[in-house]
Parts: C-alpha cells; structure tokens; sequence
C-alpha cells in the first residue's frame, strides 16, 4: 500500500494545515518512514527521535542530504531554513512512530 504525504500526516491527531496549501508536497507519495538518518532516502519521512545516547536532531541534515521529503521534529529551530520540505513538529517525535 502506497500512502502520501497528505495520507500519512492526517493520521496525527495535530492539524495539518501547511501541507493542505502545497498540493504538490501533500500528493508526494512516501517511500519509507525512519528514525535513522544513514536509511533515509529519496521520498522518506525522518522522524528525529531523542534517545539516551543520540539526539536524532543531530542527524537531520543528513536525512535531508539523502532525499528526505518530510521531517517529525520536536524542535523546528534545528531544521536547516533553507529546507523546501515538510516539517511536523510534534510534542514527542518517538510517540509518532508507535
């Protein structure tokens, strides 16, 4: 089952309005989900998840360089600005992915 982006978000409780405006990005369809930034590639969503050694925040640019589409932050401020994709910020990055 292929899903995109518009398809994915709206399973999130949060609203989503930003994606809604760009129909392109919304209709993208989403090749892989990951939380590890070295697996990302073209078309993936990078889900930037705190752990107790690493922050996955530290990595986002490296998702990014390897095609990621869309990015699950919980603090947007370490998102590169001049990224074209979609960011969802969310209270709790790892939560998303259960």
């Amino acid at each position: 089952m292929f899903v995109n982006l518009q398809q994915l978000f709206s399973m999130f409780e949060w609203k989503v309005d930003a994606l809604s405006k760009d129909t392109d990005l919304g209709q993208t369809e989403v090749s892989l989900l990951c939380f590890d930034a070295r697996l990302a590639v073209p078309q993936s969503v990078f889900f930037a998840v705190r752990g107790n050694q690493s922050d996955g925040h530290q990595y986002i640019s490296q998702a990014i360089a390897h095609g990621a589409i869309a990015l699950v932050v919980e603090d947007a401020s370490r998102v590169p600005s001049d990224y074209k994709g979609f960011v969802l910020t969310v209270p709790d990055s790892r939560q998303m992915l259960d």
